[in-house]
């Protein structure tokens, strides 16, 4: 080839000049200027006719730019610049597109001027023929001395060779092969990993050169010294697609350093079916012997969309991406499909890929950890937090749900499922419902919440409540109300149900009724001493003093193990909260920073009415028959009074929008707040089966001395955080 100019066929000339005259037909003098001073050719001005036939002015300005000769400015043939002006005009028209990549395709160096750079390639023995490809490519788009140390070495001491031409490289290369970061990269004395070190301690830029799409593994697998290199530049190269990567890493490296554009010819072979496949070049015999080494064809776009959607179903994202962005850059455009929209789509996939891989890794280190008994505890917490972090997360192949869930899912018996039918349907009368709930006792009710977990301690299904401002009492109506007021309440949750006998039982099996660390309250009081509580008792007349080693037992028709406990003074209640957070926390179910314990009178309003102050947890306005256990006979306001307490949620009608059940009716429920100022008495919420509607108001409220028992008072329990207090 000339020196000084674009050597073309006849043919292809006038291809061109046809294709100019295309672009300058619709340009005007002022804009065929402007092309002009664009390609950097503005002293053509005077020679060339502006407002001549299109065909004319094409046809001067090729025939002077290829006499012109090399522009001081590039270093390449002035012709070179109109093409590459061209190339951004025909951007979507992929014939005239294909035609000017074919004369373009030999002078694809990075026009910005500068000094010539030094670059290291740091490569395993393995990969060596991709290596030396990359260097020679890289060599004919780039104006740069590439140190490879197979070919570089230029001193007798080896090490000291590779070293000063390390700390003189403008920029270091790293050649991410499947051997790149074997076991030999945590080995000091490994090479890859020296050059590396070197690199990073002199802050010299690092590409990484990413063969079919390969990265650097996560920090964790990495020596400490390299962990910044998941953070560098990545240019993914795929042997089909070798010419675009080597465009793509020659432009970066001119945004990293200062480039100068080579004058040499490229080797690879021209694209075939283009038009520069007859040029003719000069080249030694060794260029001609690496060129046949490795011939490179470049796809047609068609063939590029295909391989692109083919990437696409195998999720190699990587591949799929650059394919598209290839695409993209040359205006491609097929049918019937957005090749934006495919590359957005692909973008969307690749970040769902990752963010499910950081999944799979959280998910195998707790399973790593549940493997191992004196981790079971942190594995228990981590999958809880895992599981509300990542609620969509399917994949279980260690069967952690079932290893670490508090109360693994059985099916329920037949017998079971047919009382559990007839317990939760609002059409059963009450009273045969309540029936179903005592049968369901008998034989095991398998619902969340209501018995106990794998570890048989109380097991409580949690309603989460965020934060809130709401109006708390107002409700003239409601048994012994507050005045109207504005509060505010931090996040919390709160039990699905009271807590029932059987959860209670344990607390008692447990011996806790003689642990001095449960009683703190009852102690300071002077109403516990050595596992003796003193409790007030109504004997029908009055009230008596008893000194009690357990709670109050009314009877069988009160002892039903999923109904609420009831006969347990406020002391009793504070300690089996106080008990429960110590047990969870030791078997990993609850975290430091939580505790278990009775809601504030804030806390349970708010659970009970919601932000919107419903006047029942229902949300009606009115008593509604068969939505409480409570006396609906004593005001006329139904058919139904049990005289006792229920199983816990057979109202699922009177369930607040939350799912909370049991707001209304069944027991009163000890809270965490005094009921007046100045009295040692706590403040009850919810109503009972003993008591009406007024009572079962979601505003309602009453108050007890806390030695106090009662066969219609029991309690439920909230999860939080601890106050800045307790902490």
């Amino acid at each position: 080839m000339s020196q000084d100019k674009v050597v073309m066929t006849l043919e292809e000339r006038n291809q061109l000049v046809a294709l100019v005259a295309k672009r300058a037909g619709v340009l005007g003098s002022v804009e065929r200027e402007n092309l002009l001073e664009t390609i950097g050719m503005h002293e053509l001005v005077l020679d060339l006719s502006m407002s001549g036939s299109a065909n004319t002015f094409a046809q001067e300005l090729v025939r002077k730019l290829q006499g012109k000769g090399r522009l001081e400015s590039t270093g390449q043939p002035a012709l070179v610049s109109l093409l590459r002006e061209l190339r951004q005009l025909v951007k979507g028209h992929a014939d005239e597109l294909t035609f000017v990549e074919g004369l373009l395709h030999p002078y694809r160096e990075i026009g910005q001027r500068g000094r010539k750079l030094n670059l290291f390639i740091s490569y395993r023995r393995k990969s060596w023929p991709f290596t030396q490809s990359l260097a020679r490519d890289l060599a004919q788009a780039i104006n740069a001395d590439i140190f490879v140390d197979i070919d570089s070495i230029d001193e007798a001491n080896f090490e000291q060779s590779i070293l000063r031409h390390l700390r003189a490289a403008d920029a270091l290369l790293l050649v991410i092969s499947e051997y790149t970061f074997s076991e030999r990269i945590h080995n000091k004395d490994d090479w890859v990993r020296r050059e590396l070190e070197i690199a990073l301690s002199l802050d010299k830029p690092i590409i990484l050169v990413a063969l079919d799409g390969r990265l650097p593994p996560a920090t964790d697998k990495l020596p400490a010294s390299l962990h910044e290199l998941p953070k560098m530049q990545a240019i993914f190269f795929y042997p089909d697609y070798w010419q675009p990567a080597i465009d793509k890493l020659a432009a970066f490296l001119a945004t990293v350093t200062t480039a100068k554009p080579t004058t040499r010819r490229s080797t690879m072979t021209a694209p075939s079916g283009t038009a520069a496949k007859d040029v003719m070049r000069t080249i030694s015999a060794d260029e001609v012997e690496q060129t046949d080494a490795v011939p490179i064809e470049d796809p047609s776009p068609s063939k590029t969309f295909f391989e692109a959607l083919r990437a696409l179903e195998t999720e190699n994202f990587d591949k799929a991406i650059f394919l598209l962005e290839e695409l993209s850059r040359v205006g491609f455009r097929v049918p019937h499909v957005s090749i934006a929209n495919k590359l957005t789509e692909a973008k969307s996939l690749q970040q769902r890929s990752l963010e499910l891989e950081v999944q799979r890794q959280e998910y195998r280190w707790i399973a790593n950890l549940a493997d191992h008994r004196y981790a079971v505890p942190e594995a228990r917490r981590a999958w809880q937090a895992f599981r509300e972090a990542y609620p969509f997360y399917q994949e279980d192949n260690e069967n952690l749900r079932q290893r670490l869930a508090r109360q693994p899912f059985l099916e329920p018996t037949a017998e079971q499922q047919t009382l559990l039918n007839m317990l939760l349907d609002p059409n059963v009368p009450p009273p045969e419902r309540a029936e179903a709930g005592r049968k369901l006792a008998q034989i095991g009710d398998p619902r969340m919440g209501v018995g106990l977990d794998v570890d048989q301690l109380p097991m409580m299904a949690w309603i989460p409540l965020p934060a809130a401002t709401l109006t708390v009492g107002g409700d003239k109506e409601a048994w012994n109300p507050r005045e109207g007021k504005q509060v505010s309440v931090g996040a919390f949750k709160i039990a699905k149900y009271p807590i029932t006998n059987a959860q209670y039982a344990r607390f008692v099996e447990a011996g806790s009724y003689r642990d001095a660390r449960y009683w703190e309250e009852a102690r300071e009081a002077g109403h516990w001493n050595r596992g003796i509580l003193d409790v007030y008792r109504w004997t029908g007349t009055e009230w008596a003093v008893e000194q009690r080693r357990g709670p109050a037992n009314y009877g069988a028709k009160f002892d039903v193990g999923n109904a609420p406990r009831v006969g347990v003074s406020w002391y009793e209640a504070v300690a089996f909260c106080r008990w429960l957070t110590e047990q969870e926390r030791a078997q990993g179910w609850l975290s430091t920073d939580e505790e278990i314990r009775l809601p504030t009178e804030d806390e349970w309003e708010y659970a009970a009415r919601g932000t919107e102050g419903r006047i029942y947890p229902w949300g009606g306005s009115e008593y509604e028959s068969g939505r409480a256990n409570i006396d609906e006979r004593h005001n006329k306001d139904g058919p139904y009074y049990l005289q006792q307490t229920s199983a816990v949620g057979i109202y699922p009608q009177g369930d607040t929008p939350e799912g909370i059940s049991d707001m209304s009716g069944n027991v009163w429920e000890w809270t965490g707040s005094n009921y007046e100022e100045g009295k040692v008495y706590i403040t009850l919420r919810g109503g009972s089966w003993f008591h009406g509607p007024r009572s079962a108001r979601a505003a309602a409220r009453d108050g007890a001395n806390p030695r106090s028992r009662y066969d219609n008072v029991g309690f439920r329990v909230i999860l939080a955080p601890l106050s800045r207090a307790d902490r």
